[in-house]
């Protein structure tokens, strides 16, 4: 059985969300999942714990792409979105409803009618992988 892949957009966020993006991203790998991440704003910094998750995922072959990736992103049938994304059709939609995926101490933006709101607790990385492989559209961390 092929594993799942798992596309993770990062948006416009600060330096330690884009970083917690990433080591998210090592964090699905090591529960079955094949990733490729999208850093979909340029001006996006990483610390050097993000830059040390980007290392770990391109030795172990989970590409980690520039904005220039997004447009073929946004055709993975599972997406995993950290922040505000602009570009293709103003990032994932899919015409399907959206589950937002907020952290502790985090509030969900740009909710839809139809879309799903689930808070996470603390020990979010296996809740985390298992809805963003079930759920049937977007998923949205926030």
């Amino acid at each position: 059985m092929t594993a799942p892949m798992i596309t993770v957009i990062v948006g416009a966020v600060d330096r330690d969300t884009a970083d917690e993006a990433l080591r998210g991203a090592v964090g699905l790998t090591l529960r079955g999942a094949r990733v490729r991440v999208v850093l979909a704003d340029p001006a996006i910094e990483l610390g050097p714990r993000g830059e040390r998750a980007r290392a770990v995922l391109t030795t172990f072959g989970h590409p980690v792409v520039g904005a220039a990736g997004l447009a073929d992103a946004l055709a993975s049938p599972a997406i995993e979105v950290w922040g505000p994304v602009t570009g293709p059709a103003d990032g994932p939609d899919h015409g399907r409803p959206t589950l937002h995926l907020v952290r502790p101490g985090r509030a969900p933006v740009a909710v839809s009618p139809g879309d799903t709101v689930v808070h996470l607790g603390p020990s979010l990385d296996d809740e985390r992988a298992d809805l963003v492989l079930s759920f049937p559209g977007p998923v949205a961390v926030w």
